[in-house]
């Protein structure tokens, strides 16, 4: 009975407090507070030194990255032109090809476990400076490569790398930023991982495979560096014991009208619960189990919208589709158009939150792929009937696929034979452009919610003293999820027929939608703890 009264006055406090700062946060601009007077000018100042620290923190998010691109990047290279950096030839199999980019989800497991252990006992600081040991190790072993055991190797250790990497930055990022701009900083570490796509890609189209692995290496030096200008996260200082360190963090970081004080309680008592706590009795707690039921089946939302197969598999499906554009050029146009709804979901989820975002990001995804499944059964189910003058008699009746037909039509040369083409097929072959638009569509909404959400929730949800561990865990199950996902991709494709495979995408969506409408709870603008 004490324990709850306890509990209630607690609660009362915090409260109390929360409606303090936000009052205070209210009084920003240029209003008196205690002699004290911001202008817009030491606003924009304030923000304009998160927007540098969280920059510069996010420079190991860009070689995640170009890690994850590195094989779509540099796959035509690896096949037609397979010398090493010696000269020698390296031969690839097609399954060692396709292991290329299962090695990095492979590795980043261990590394997601690895990453919540270094950062709960290292802290956020010094687990994203320890980052670069297994980047230039991964990186080292992909350039200096012979055979493709070596390749591998540097690839499961470049997997490692991104479990690390994760962990420590989403972290660094979420605890590092003041609460009122949270809602836009904690995007930055997907905006830096898709520019790292950008990167690899444009790299490959001017370096060998093996020298973009050394512009690689050159960046995880230059983060390194950079960490030497970017303090300790306040929050772990203040839960690790070192609360005057934190108290003076906080005030380079924070408002003069700040109400550090007030921050550094609502710390304390969100975090002394689990402090000492073993993780596995933490996540037992009803508030920490009811946030990883929330977070981890976002996570299976999140892989099987479509995001996973679109970002790995985009050159193979464009192809299949028949793309207007070549490839490549689709590819980097998908990954460009992702940047841009990172950029327009900063300011959104600063202004709408994370949880409408989620909601108008899964809504837009699946009407796309319900488009996108719809035109691919258009066009499988394209007839084409052959006649043959020669032979009145004899009808063939075939399906196939838009692009055979396409190479059937433009290499016969037999002014004896009529095709005559289904109005299926005709409206598909006039409808090109589809494909690539339900796709750019699709990944620029994908940008807004669903493709950063589970990440940022999987931060913010969980007080500082286990935030590393059970995001770790969210993580690593993420990880798996994207593994599965990519191995049922051809099954799936077999199966339910590449319509089939872009309607389950939908109706994941919907689904999603529903449960983000039901279960999510909103953080943008509240203490995380």
């Amino acid at each position: 009975m004490s324990n709850n009264v306890k509990d209630n006055s607690s609660d009362l406090e915090e409260d109390r407090i929360l409606e303090t700062q936000t009052c205070k946060a209210e009084d920003w601009n240029g209003v008196q507070d205690g002699g004290l007077q911001e202008s817009r000018l030491d606003t924009f100042l304030l923000i304009l030194k998160q927007v540098g620290i969280t920059t510069g923190l996010c420079l190991s998010l860009l070689n995640l990255g170009m890690m994850g691109a590195w094989p779509n990047s540099c796959m035509a290279d690896l096949i037609n032109t397979n010398t090493t950096i010696y000269g020698s030839f390296m031969a690839l199999t097609p399954t060692q090809i396709d292991m290329l980019g299962a090695m990095t989800s492979v590795g980043s497991m261990p590394g997601t476990w690895l990453g919540g252990v270094i950062v709960a006992r290292l802290g956020r600081r010094r687990s994203v400076v320890l980052l670069l040991v297994p980047c230039v190790l991964g990186w080292g072993l992909v350039a200096l490569a012979v055979n493709p055991t070596m390749l591998l190797a540097g690839r499961f250790v470049n997997g490692i790398s991104c479990g690390l990497t994760l962990v420590a930055g989403t972290t660094y990022c979420v605890e590092l930023t003041d609460t009122k701009y949270r809602g836009a900083m904690a995007l930055m570490p997907t905006i830096f991982n898709i520019l790292g796509y950008i990167t690899a890609i444009s790299l490959g189209l001017i370096l060998r495979w093996f020298q973009s692995p050394f512009v690689g290496i050159a960046i995880g030096v230059a983060g390194t560096l950079v960490m030497k200008f970017i303090p300790e996260s306040p929050s772990y200082l203040s839960v690790s014991g070192r609360e005057d360190k934190a108290r003076r963090v906080l005030k380079s970081l924070r408002s003069p009208l700040a109400d550090i004080d007030a921050e550094l309680y609502i710390l304390r008592n969100k975090n002394i619960a689990f402090q000492g706590e073993s993780i596995f009795r933490v996540i037992l707690q009803t508030e920490i189990a009811k946030s990883l039921c929330i977070v981890v089946p976002l996570f299976l939302i999140h892989n099987f919208s479509g995001i996973a197969i679109l970002l790995i598999n985009s050159t193979r499906i464009f192809q299949a589709s028949g793309s207007i554009l070549e490839e490549g050029v689709s590819s980097l146009l998908m990954f460009f158009c992702q940047l841009i709804g990172l950029c327009f979901s900063v300011f959104l989820q600063g202004r709408f939150g994370r949880r409408k975002c989620l909601m108008a990001s899964l809504l837009g995804g699946g009407v796309c792929m319900g488009v996108f499944g719809t035109f691919q059964y258009c066009k499988q189910m394209a007839e084409v009937n052959v006649l043959n003058e020669t032979s009145v008699d004899d009808v063939i009746t075939q399906v196939t696929t838009l692009d055979t037909v396409a190479k059937i039509v433009s290499d016969d040369g037999n002014s004896t034979v009529n095709w005559i083409i289904s109005a299926n097929c005709e409206w598909t072959m006039q409808h090109t452009w589809i494909p690539l638009a339900c796709v750019l569509v699709f990944m620029s909404a994908a940008s807004i919610g669903i493709l950063s959400v589970p990440y940022i929730l999987a931060s913010e949800y969980f007080p500082t003293a286990v935030r590393a561990q059970i995001s770790s865990i969210c993580v690593t199950l993420g990880s798996g999820f994207n593994m599965v996902a990519l191995l049922l991709y051809t099954p799936m494709q077999n199966s339910l027929t590449p319509a089939g495979l872009y309607w389950f995408c939908s109706a994941v969506c919907f689904v999603g939608l529903l449960f983000s409408w039901v279960f999510v709870r909103e953080t943008t603008g509240k203490h995380i703890g």
